[in-house]
């Protein structure tokens, strides 16, 4: 019988081991997730930066463009008239 309840005490102990190195390792996983959830966040605003700077960068190509067909067109009509 003594033997059955040193048994369960020592189950009892190792499952509280077990049970605090889980909660460490919970801690380190969140810890971890947080970590990736930060740099996920960068890489979005980093993402979403250099998307408005193409864009940026593509809406004045077309103006210039434009802006060199408008000329173009000026300059015709005048050697026209």
């Amino acid at each position: 019988m003594w033997e059955k309840v040193l048994k369960a005490l020592g189950n009892i102990a190792f499952l509280g081991e077990q049970s605090r190195r889980n909660a460490e390792d919970v801690r380190e996983l969140r810890n971890r997730i947080e970590e990736i959830v930060h740099d996920l966040d960068r890489l979005k605003s980093e993402v979403q930066r250099t998307r408005e700077g193409e864009e940026h960068k593509r809406t004045e190509f077309l103006l210039r463009i434009e802006n060199k067909l408008l000329l173009s067109e000026k300059r015709s009509d005048k050697k026209a008239k």
